[in-house]
């Protein structure tokens, strides 16, 4: 085997390695999300009222979707009472969505919950791995985001 097909074979089982974690990642993630009445956008959404209130634009604009999905993302957390509209200026139809204390406790309950949970995840790496793992992530990410076209497309 040369060293050309030797790396190919590296990059296919880095490929198979990721997509496996990925897949379990995700579901379990989900599964963890749900015991506390959430989902992936909900959490997504209370992680950016947990920095600040924020117009319904904004959170739409930073979850890549509609306005009208971002108002019924909010509709939802507003019922669970994690946040709130409140009108900004004068403008009526200018709202500002903020978290509530009743989403602030959930949420810090929450984030408390997940760090845990992926401190134990991460138990059996070291520090030094972990910091390796994240430059080679860096140079990756860098050199995909460099790429004018998608991997897939050639």
């Amino acid at each position: 085997m040369d060293i050309q097909e030797n790396r190919q074979d590296l990059i296919l089982e880095l490929f198979k390695h990721t997509a496996r974690i990925s897949r379990l990642m995700a579901t379990s993630k989900d599964v963890f999300f749900a015991s506390y009445g959430l989902n992936k956008a909900q959490v997504e959404v209370l992680y950016l009222l947990s920095k600040r209130s924020m117009h319904i634009k904004d959170i739409s604009q930073v979850l890549m979707t509609t306005s009208s999905s971002a108002s019924q993302l909010i509709e939802g957390l507003v019922q669970k009472g994690y946040v709130s509209r409140k009108e900004f200026g004068e403008d009526r139809r200018s709202i500002v969505v903020q978290m509530t204390v009743k989403g602030r406790k959930k949420f810090g309950n929450f984030r408390k919950a997940h760090l845990k949970r992926m401190l134990s995840l991460f138990e059996p790496i070291t520090d030094e791995q972990l910091e390796m793992f994240i430059a080679m992530t860096e140079i990756l990410l860098e050199s995909t985001l460099k790429k004018s076209t998608p991997v897939y497309a050639s």
